[in-house]
């Protein structure tokens, strides 16, 4: 019951500690007075405040415990008054004799009592003798010798019960602990007790005092203020009555007699509705920290509509003791409360758990669906803890709090370390502060993590390409990591198969291609700063990355991130932003480690270790990135995980030389080559992922402080099982003009079903749009320069910025004055220089401007439909289940209407929106759309909001469309084509 009432109200309400009391002997003297019946033995009592088991009240509240337990004492100088249906006095009218306590031995957790008939007076002796036959015990404590508040009288001898009746005052006074003035002695003259019980001539007879009262000990602190005087105290209820009459039948019982209790008040009695406690014309001074406590008695009844009024030096001030939702508390019966106010007049306290997205929606539940499983299995909430004045609400205090877990359905509540939490559920935040409003709170993160033995994974197609990764054998190792910045994308060391690669050592990039599991590292160098092929071991031409920003917006002064920023190394971490894979099947399995150059490596700066087992290798994606000690994310890479065997032996790898237009749109049919990879940035093969078991747990967060409040808030946590991700075709990731990190592919969906790919963040950021989970990502405003952008790689850009302050962050060559001259703007269309921008892997880059002009007879816009081959270099591809392949078209390698040279593949990628971020812009399978690295520009050469683009749409049939100079908003999000460096072309 005191587990249920802490659980539901707003005050500190303490179970009273009462020790049972045993072996309480009163010894009964003999005396010449003349008795119903014969002269027998003394009878021997024994009396213990015993009530259902567990005693409920005591005669003093001594202030010690034992093993937890309050002792109980019996007092020097009580009176205690016993009946008898078998005794009587000298005029045969007295059925009862007067005991007291001559002394007591306090052993420990016990107080044993010695007992001395005294009769009427203390000089007076007329104990209780036996007499033949069964006798009806009765005692009453105080004896009404002591107290006349309470008296007795044998109504029915043969029925074996007694009328008695108790007066609780009104008005209740208290006495000064000597040794403490904050603790404030009750009268114990009121805490009536009654007992009976049957018993047989001879027997030892056990008298178990059951209370006549309810007892409400108060603890009272200053809440608001550092002193507050406290003058008077009341307690009211409708159904307070302080006088009442008891019935006790006596019951056989060999140790511990039951008594049965009937209430009801006299006639001619008022009925009291207030008891108070008057702490005199100079009151009680309570210093906050350290609070006064008294007691207060009532009637022995049920009460659920009881309230406190205080009068103090800061007004007067009243509290409902209800649960702050207005439902009274329940205070069962002859029982005793310890009720801690934490101040004058108390507080509310309140906990709810809302939805992150809507702070005034309370949650109950969170049900993990397909969807939020296949984007990484999270919610987030936020979690309001704090109470606040019962007078004026407005002002409210944090209370903080901590989550517990249910293991058996409610029963039994473990912390997050225990063992039987949950394998598959984590919080970000296990415990909180608190917090007042809707702008400060704790948010916490929910994760559902199912256990990857229970997901079933595999390749929707027969590329293969999951089954070739888990084949090959690890490289590596945990103190000989392999140093990415030595290999090209076919696993070779430098040089190797990249014609732009042509010496070896380090060549950094923003992003690294994996085609076998084991131990890895990369550089902490900005991008594409260090490339050893152009001999310059401190960056790849100087304005590469000094013309540029750093995450401080500072110009880079070094290519050494660390050095750059000023940051030591043994201060940051590493971590995943985020994968395109469930959480059930981490691909980076180990915790990334900020080291030292290990062994082998081709810098001497340090470097980001992580590990890929064999076993959780998956075709992906994933964004890792480099914190500092605030943990704002200083530089980030994207590691792109596929199987890239060597070039001659695959087409999706292979580096085709690509013809195009030096003067597209012209009579001059001025041709020059480029080399381009056969596929796009990020490309992998589609997978499926199913869940086998579903899982469920009562997740409870609960409020903690120095005193225990009775507030908490549970909420269901589930997910589901089934196939909760399936991609149907092949898909890159996306990026903004200008940006180096990649976002989110799609699932290879057709049409309107095109959804985000499954994606998961380890670290905690918002990958997706929770409410738009389905195809949009997390956006924000950012600024018009890359530092923000470098601090959030995550946050679609959703500003529509003046590219003049981002057209040169793909092609340094584009910032320098001379190309914006009337006569040299073609240049600009073909010629790039590489920047610490670049999104490509070393050796490749964001193609140049022109690259897509071969694809159609001058360089022009056509539709197939309408000007057939003739125009349109190339054909339609109708997608391929078998192997994962979507739409798309395949175009001329060498600027020819023949179809022999069709063998470029472009798929219908998509696109990402400038405005949401969504997979609106061109659903995958019906348009495609590829950066290069040139923005547009007007005839007076000025900036706008555009950059240059291929754009291919409507594949179906003969009727699609090519444009390879389309132009679209900088702020969208298209594929790459990376293209093999090349020397700029001089002026």
């Amino acid at each position: 019951m005191e587990e249920t009432i802490m659980k539901r109200n707003n005050f500190i309400l303490m179970a009273m500690s009462i020790l049972f009391v045993g072996g309480f002997l009163l010894q009964g003297c003999r005396t010449d007075v003349e008795r119903i019946g014969r002269p027998g033995a003394d009878v021997v009592f024994k009396a213990s405040t015993y009530y259902k088991n567990s005693p409920k009240t005591r005669t003093e509240y001594s202030n010690v415990v034992v093993n937890g337990i309050e002792r109980i004492n019996w007092v020097v100088g009580d009176k205690i008054r016993i009946y008898s249906d078998k005794a009587t006095d000298r005029d045969d009218a007295q059925h009862f004799s007067d005991y007291k306590i001559k002394s007591v031995n306090e052993n420990g957790s016990k107080s044993e009592a010695t007992i001395d008939n005294v009769g009427t007076s203390d000089s007076e002796g007329n104990g209780l003798v036996w007499e033949n036959g069964e006798h009806n015990f009765f005692s009453v404590y105080p004896s009404p010798l002591t107290n006349s508040a309470v008296t007795s009288e044998i109504t029915s001898t043969g029925a074996g019960y007694n009328h008695v009746y108790f007066n609780i005052p009104n008005v209740q006074s208290y006495s000064v602990d000597p040794s403490d003035a904050t603790k404030l002695h009750p009268d114990m003259d009121y805490a009536y007790m009654c007992a009976a019980v049957k018993a047989n001539s001879g027997e030892t007879v056990m008298l178990s005092f059951k209370p006549m009262y309810t007892a409400f000990q108060f603890t009272v602190d200053s809440e608001d203020d550092a002193q507050m005087v406290l003058y008077n105290f009341s307690l009211s209820s409708e159904t307070l009555e302080l006088a009442g009459t008891v019935d006790v039948t006596a019951t056989p019982s060999t140790n511990s007699a039951e008594s049965s209790f009937t209430y009801g008040l006299p006639d001619g009695i008022a009925a009291y509705r207030t008891v108070t406690v008057n702490f005199g014309t100079d009151g009680v001074t309570i210093e906050k920290g350290h609070p006064v406590t008294f007691t207060v008695f009532a009637r022995p009844q049920q009460y659920n509509d009881l309230t406190v009024h205080f009068e103090t030096s800061a007004g007067s001030k009243s509290l409902a003791l209800n649960d702050g939702l207005g439902n009274g508390v329940v205070f069962d019966p002859e029982i005793k409360y310890n009720i801690g106010l934490g101040g004058v007049p108390g507080s509310t306290y309140m906990l709810n758990v809302y939805n992150q997205n809507s702070t005034s929606t309370v949650v109950n539940a969170l049900s993990f669906n397909k969807n939020d499983l296949a984007i990484g299995g999270y919610k987030d909430v936020v979690v309001r803890s704090y109470r606040q004045n019962k007078q004026n609400t407005a002002t409210k205090w944090p209370v903080a709090w901590k989550a517990l877990v249910s293991v058996d359905n409610g029963t039994t509540w473990v912390e997050h370390d225990n063992d039987n939490w949950p394998s598959w559920l984590t919080l970000s935040a296990y415990e909180g502060d608190g917090g007042i409003n809707t702008r400060t709170y704790d948010s916490v993160r929910v994760s559902i993590t199912p256990d990857p033995k229970q997901t079933y994974i595999h390749e929707n197609g027969n590329a293969h390409v999951m089954e070739t990764l888990r084949a090959t054998a690890e490289v590596g190792s945990e103190n000989s990591p392999v140093d990415l910045s030595l290999y090209d994308i076919y696993g070779n060391l430098y040089p190797g198969e990249i014609p732009s690669i042509t010496k070896s050592g380090s060549h950094t990039a923003n992003c690294y291609v994996l085609n076998r599991p084991g131990w890895f590292c990369l550089p902490l160098v900005y991008g594409n700063a260090i490339d050893q092929t152009r001999g310059n071991s401190s960056g790849y031409y100087t304005s590469s990355y000094s013309n540029y920003k750093n995450v401080d917006g500072n110009r880079i002064s070094s290519p050494f991130i660390l050095n750059d920023l000023g940051l030591n190394a043994s201060e940051c971490d590493a971590v995943v932003v985020w994968q395109d894979q469930v959480s059930s099947a981490p691909l980076i399995n180990e915790a990334l480690e900020v080291i030292s150059a290990p062994s082998g490596a081709g810098l001497s700066c340090y470097y980001i270790k992580f590990h890929i087992s064999q076993e959780n290798i998956l075709p992906g994606n994933a964004l890792i990135a480099l914190r500092d000690k605030n943990k704002r994310i200083v530089w980030s890479w994207h590691l792109w995980v596929t199987t890239t065997p060597n070039s001659s032996d695959t087409d999706l790898f292979k580096i085709r030389n690509l013809t195009y237009r030096l003067q597209p749109k012209t009579s001059s049919d001025l041709l020059s080559s480029v080399d381009i990879l056969n596929c796009n940035l990020g490309w992998t093969a589609p997978m499926k992922f199913t869940i086998q078991t579903a899982g469920s747990t009562l997740l409870k967060f609960v409020q903690v402080s120095d005193e225990p409040v009775p507030v908490d808030k549970e909420v269901t946590v589930s997910y589901v099982s089934g196939d909760i991700f399936t991609a149907t075709y092949a898909s890159g990731t996306y990026y903004q003009f200008g940006r180096k990190d990649p976002f989110l592919p799609s699932n290879g969906n057709t049409g309107s079903t095109c959804t985000n790919r499954a994606c998961h963040s380890p670290a905690g950021y918002s990958i997706v749009i929770d409410n738009d989970a389905d195809n949009a990502v997390y956006r924000e405003d950012l600024g018009n320069d890359a530092s923000e952008r470098i601090a959030l790689p995550y946050a679609f850009d959703t500003k529509i910025s003046d590219n003049a302050t981002m057209c040169d962050y793909w092609n340094s060559d584009i910032a320098e004055g001379e190309l914006y001259t009337t006569g040299n703007k073609d240049i600009m269309d073909r010629m790039v220089r590489k920047t610490v921008y670049d999104p490509c892997p070393a050796g490749f880059c964001v193609p140049i401007g022109n690259i897509f002009t071969g694809f159609t007879v001058d360089g022009g816009s056509y539709e197939r439909k309408y000007y057939g081959p003739v125009c349109v270099y190339g054909t339609n591809n109708i997608e391929s289940t078998s192997v994962g392949t979507p739409r798309g078209a395949t175009l001329s390698y060498n600027a020819s209407p023949d179809a022999e040279s069709f063998n470029l593949f472009f798929p219908g990628s998509g696109g990402r929106s400038s405005g949401s971020g969504a997979l609106g812009q061109g659903a995958t399978n019906i348009c495609g759309y590829y950066w290069t690295c040139v923005p547009t520009y007007s005839e007076n050469l000025s900036h706008n909001y555009s950059a240059r683009y291929m754009f291919i749409s409507y594949i179906e049939s003969y009727n699609f469309i090519i444009n390879p100079l389309g132009s679209g908003e900088v702020n969208s999000a298209h594929s790459v084509r990376p293209m093999l460096e090349i020397d700029p072309i001089p002026v």
